[in-house]
């Protein structure tokens, strides 16, 4: 499974002073991601391997739907 990236920085979301980062490197068997934050003069990369991405994605995807039930309902 691919991720139909460009090999180039996705912002993800800006909040105040901080950003979120999606960055792709490599290709094929050795494709790593990373998913970098910064603000407040620090910078914190977290490194993840493709089927850790899509394990992370679908996470935030189930506890994203339960929020916005959540808020549904009220």
């Amino acid at each position: 499974m691919s991720f139909p990236l460009d090999r180039c920085r996705k912002s993800l979301f800006h909040v105040g002073f901080k950003s979120v980062e999606l960055l792709d490197n490599g290709v094929g068997d050795n494709l790593r991601f990373a998913l970098v934050e910064r603000g407040g003069g620090v910078r914190r990369e977290i490194r993840v391997s493709e089927i850790e991405l899509l394990w992370l994605c679908l996470i935030l995807e189930d506890v994203s739907s339960r929020y916005d039930n959540e808020f549904s309902h009220s």
